[in-house]
């Protein structure tokens, strides 16, 4: 998938690529570790070509978007085991929003990336 030219997939990070990241609970005011994925590891080996304007994230872990929160798309957590999996269109719908909007815009951090769903449900 990423070699052939007929998508415009150019980086997977995975959890290797990650590192943790001390945030504060809000409703237990206790010190919250987690793991984030820094897309500045991109951009920074490929500086002029990739940058925050034209970088999106996909991830079914909200809080990867901690350190570039205006470059994540929030999409749901696919289980194969799940009686739904068979129904479930969620990629088919993002790659119509990755075509119809992103793919367009000059700058993705402009757009509500969070709010994908809702492009989808206006159609």
């Amino acid at each position: 998938m990423l070699t052939t030219p007929d998508y415009r997939i150019n980086f997977i990070l995975d959890k290797t690529n990650m590192f943790s990241y001390h945030s504060m609970d809000d409703s237990t005011t206790k010190k919250r570790k987690s793991k984030v994925k820094a897309l500045e590891i991109i951009w920074s080996h490929f500086p002029g070509l990739w940058h925050a304007r034209n970088t999106v994230h996909v991830d079914d872990l909200p809080h990867n978007f901690n350190l570039n929160p205006r470059n994540g798309i929030p999409i749901a957590r696919y289980d194969c085991t799940d009686e739904a999996a068979t129904r479930d269109a969620e990629l088919l719908h993002l790659a119509t929003y990755l075509q119809s909007v992103v793919a367009p815009a000059d700058d993705v951090t402009s757009l509500d990336l969070a709010s994908w769903r809702d492009h989808e449900a206006s159609k």
